[in-house]
């Protein structure tokens, strides 16, 4: 979930708790619920960099009530009821934590613990739906001074997320797949990867309908290539950032070979992320990398 929902959705929890007199808490609720993307500052080492420690040790539940309690300290002598003021920014730093784990593109959960990524791939990270719930309840929170509404936002939101988890886990289930990511748009469609006995297929599926369209196959290509893309750095660097890459294309000819590989776990909307091009001449010596990052 991109950092301006996240946002959003930290505003209406504080517009809530100032309607009840808890500016402070309210004001700590916000800023937590954002904290956890302050390590958009690993962009300054570059694109991949960011990428390798985004939603790295900040997205912890282990590190969690740590950086709450940081975050309560600076505001300790200035509230009657600190313990409402960490309860606050805990609660923030969870929320944040648990929607970006609902998302597609994995949290170190249990980080230093393991250093793993999780993700249930149940709501795409811009979900339309999820954005016009939080825009109307954030023009009720401007208009009205009223506690419930937050109440009421945060139940409607919980609800459609958990609704999500559930048929992800039913589509998942149903086809067997490997990774199956959610649309953006419509809430019942998502794109299905499957490993076959020579290849991938992808391909979209509506969980209402059942319907199957947009049907791909990639072959699996000869060890030598595999072998060759495993040379680059950049390739292994890419291998590690996305979920799935895949060599989609090779183009050999008397003047050497040209590898692409592709993240077939993500849904691009046409983008190139993750797309990885490597150069090779006729002996089999690198000659060039790049990756789309």
């Amino acid at each position: 979930m991109d950092i301006i929902h996240h946002t959003a959705i930290g505003g209406i929890a504080m517009a809530s708790l100032v309607a009840t007199g808890n500016e402070i808490a309210g004001m700590v609720f916000l800023v937590a619920s954002v904290i956890p993307d302050l390590d958009v500052f690993f962009m300054i080492f570059g694109k991949r960099a960011y990428l390798k420690h985004h939603q790295g040790p900040t997205h912890s539940l282990l590190l969690a009530p740590i950086i709450a309690g940081l975050l309560t300290l600076f505001f300790f002598s200035i509230v009657p009821n600190p313990l409402l003021v960490f309860l606050m920014a805990w609660c923030g730093m969870l929320l944040h934590i648990f929607l970006d784990w609902s998302n597609t593109f994995g949290i170190r959960l249990i980080w230093p613990w393991r250093n793993t990524r999780f993700c249930l791939d149940a709501v795409f990270f811009i979900d339309l739906f999820l954005w016009g719930l939080t825009l109307s309840f954030a023009g009720l929170s401007y208009f009205y001074s009223e506690p419930l509404i937050g109440v009421v936002y945060l139940v409607l939101f919980l609800s459609y997320v958990a609704f999500k988890i559930v048929l992800h886990k039913r589509v998942c289930l149903e086809l067997n797949c490997d990774y199956s990511i959610p649309s953006s748009i419509n809430p019942f469609t998502f794109y299905i990867l499957e490993e076959t006995s020579n290849g991938v297929k992808t391909y979209l599926y509506n969980a209402f309908s059942k319907r199957k369209w947009k049907v791909q196959l990639y072959s699996t290509p000869p060890s030598k290539y595999i072998e060759l893309a495993n040379e680059s750095q950049v390739y292994r660097d890419m291998q590690s950032i996305t979920k799935y890459l895949f060599i989609t294309d090779v183009i050999e000819d008397e003047t050497g070979i040209i590898i692409t590989a592709n993240d077939l776990a993500i849904r691009n909307y046409g983008g190139k992320f993750g797309q990885t091009i490597l150069s090779f001449d006729s002996t089999g010596q690198l000659l060039d990398e790049k990756a789309n990052i």
